[in-house]
């Protein structure tokens, strides 16, 4: 069963399981075409994802119009994201005639030259793309979530979710929320505070 809620209040990618992958950047050393800026490193890093998957993937935009109303502050998100070079692809994975499910892969190099990907499944209304800025900004919401919270009732609480009714689907919302928060941290590394909350 399948519960929705409104963008403003559901843990987005509470519903799937995203995966980090760590690897050194790329060895291009000698190319002529060796990327030169964290915007490209990532950019590579992406093709060697979608060389290795060999899925349909298309560029994801940097941001829109569209801002996810979370709790980091996403003007800030966008700004690191893009001082990064933060690259995205997304993928379609099928429509449930009221959402579009997608493949989302985000890639960044961090200030040692290693690049991160990290995978989300990600639903957007029926007709709308996501972009880069709105999956790291619901992400990084959802981690938000997390904060102050030490069990599932509590987390429940603060979502106002029913916890006699509908105990296993709340705690498996809560525990892939947790398994999603561990994946990002693992996917940003230091920056993670600085993303969720301007911490540096």
């Amino acid at each position: 069963m399948t519960t929705t809620f409104l963008e403003t209040e559901h843990p987005r990618a509470a519903t799937g399981v995203f995966v980090e992958k760590s690897q050194s950047a790329p060895e291009l050393a000698g190319l002529a075409a060796a990327p030169a800026t964290r915007s490209e490193q990532a950019r590579a890093a992406l093709r060697t994802y979608t060389d290795n998957t060999r899925r349909p993937f298309e560029d994801l935009p940097a941001s829109s119009d569209r801002g996810f109303a979370g709790k980091p502050d996403a003007a800030r998100v966008a700004a690191l994201a893009t001082a990064e070079g933060m690259q995205g692809i997304v993928s379609e994975d099928g429509n449930d005639g009221v959402e579009d499910h997608h493949l989302v892969v985000l890639a960044r190099v961090d200030d040692d030259g290693i690049s991160h990907t990290v995978e989300v499944p990600f639903r957007t209304p029926a007709g709308q793309a996501p972009d880069a800025t709105t999956v790291l900004d619901a992400l990084l919401s959802d981690s938000a979530g997390l904060n102050d919270v030490d069990d599932v009732e509590e987390w429940a609480d603060q979502y106002g979710y029913d916890m006699e009714g509908e105990a296993a689907q709340v705690t498996a919302s809560y525990e892939a929320v947790l398994e999603q928060d561990a994946k990002l941290r693992a996917f940003l590394g230091e920056k993670h505070d600085e993303y969720l909350w301007g911490d540096q």
